[in-house]
């Protein structure tokens, strides 16, 4: 442009904006996986979400190394002009639902109470504390039953082929996301109620009809097969 602004020197940090700033910041966190110091330790980082992981077999020793995990991450922060964002970090004990233990409410650490949360969100997909996908598969139902509102809507002025096209941009390419690793929960009857609902809406059924047919006929999967598919897909690009 016509205009630019004035110079000034970064002795610390990475220029929001910039072309080169996510490299920068790539390259600003690097070395903070080598914070760990023993394998039941370990830092994975994704841009600027950043993730501790600890692993034992008893509650003191989770409790011990996530203290040491921490301290040693804060210090690499401070030694970097970094803070972590309290309000945005959340701990959650993950186990096995058949591991019978006794789980705090919440746990010291740093000399703080850290309050123990039953999940988290993972780029976005719900993690609950036994590594199920029940949380998220509800929290998907919520989401695409506005869809049905939607499409019936739509339905009444547009077409059935222009209401598939909505359907999947609104519908399937938000199941796609993720779908691998939650797509073999028994909770995704679920996800299937909400599509037979749309489907019976586009083609202007009734609710007590049978989608089998409809399902082949417009070339639309159901969400089981869309699973097996992604995961076919994913294994033709990888091996």
């Amino acid at each position: 442009g016509v205009f630019s602004s004035e110079k000034m020197e970064i002795n610390i940090g990475i220029p929001q904006g910039s072309i080169i700033g996510p490299l920068l910041f790539i390259i600003y966190l690097n070395d903070i996986a080598k914070v760990p110091t023993n394998s039941n330790q370990k830092i994975i980082n994704y841009v600027d979400d950043t993730n501790l992981l600890v692993g034992a077999d008893t509650m003191p020793e989770i409790i011990t190394q996530s203290e040491v995990l921490l301290q040693l991450t804060k210090d690499w922060l401070s030694k970097n002009g970094l803070i972590m964002n309290n309000d945005k970090t959340q701990l959650v004990l993950f186990s096995s639902s058949y591991w019978q233990i006794n789980r705090p409410n919440n746990i010291i650490l740093d000399n703080q109470i850290a309050e123990l949360a039953s999940s988290t969100k993972f780029l976005g997909l719900h993690l609950d504390e036994h590594l199920n996908w029940k949380k998220h598969i509800d929290e998907l139902a919520a989401k695409l039953s506005k869809v049905i509102y939607g499409i019936r809507v739509i339905s009444k002025y547009v077409n059935s082929t222009s209401t598939k096209i909505i359907y999947f941009g609104s519908f399937e390419s938000i199941c796609k996301y993720g779908i691998m690793f939650w797509g073999n929960s028994t909770d995704i009857q679920k996800i299937f109620v909400i599509q037979k609902r749309i489907i019976r809406i586009i083609n202007n059924m009734s609710y007590i009809q049978s989608c089998r047919s409809v399902f082949r006929n417009s070339k639309i999967m159901t969400i089981s097969a869309l699973y097996i598919f992604e995961c076919l897909m994913y294994l033709r690009k990888n091996w």
